[in-house]
């Protein structure tokens, strides 16, 4: 097998990428193609709007369900580590289609019930409709803690 000097090589590989570049192309044309035409009319509408000469998306469709009001929360237990806050407990999805992720805040409340402190927990998991699911937050760290608090609030924030 014979040597090849550098410049040789960087030239066979410019030409290389160079052949490769039409099949990129074609790949992301492609796929372009199949998910503007073939989209699940569950999922995302697409229509041509004349007044621009634009196609637009509408994700009504997409969006539809997922409501933060739809999520409801069990009960949930609060208890210290150290000086940590940890909250635990339950919510169940009753919206009509899955989400892909989840924001549950809690907020604490001193005796006169002014806003002392907050934390959240995000959940990045196929939650399906109807799934009952457990979460944790935790408020504060091992050196500071939490503020002094009389009362904790949780609701959801959002959901996608």
């Amino acid at each position: 097998m014979e040597q090849r000097s550098t410049s040789e090589l960087i030239i066979s590989g410019f030409w290389f990428g160079v052949g490769m570049m039409p099949a990129v192309v074609a790949a992301v044309f492609g796929a372009t193609y199949l998910s503007l035409f073939y989209a699940n009319d569950d999922e995302v509408d697409v229509y041509y709007d004349e007044g621009t000469d634009v196609y637009q998306e509408a994700y009504e469709s997409y969006f539809a369900g997922k409501d933060t009001n739809e999520i409801v929360l069990g009960e949930y237990r609060q208890s210290m580590q150290g000086k940590q806050l940890l909250i635990s407990g339950s919510f169940t999805n009753n919206n009509k289609i899955s989400l892909n992720s989840l924001e549950i805040e809690a907020e604490l409340f001193d005796a006169e019930g002014t806003f002392v402190f907050e934390c959240s927990e995000s959940i990045y998991r196929k939650i399906d409709a109807g799934h009952t699911e457990n979460y944790q937050i935790r408020c504060g760290c091992s050196e500071n803690g939490v503020p002094d608090f009389e009362t904790v609030t949780v609701r959801v924030v959002s959901a996608g």
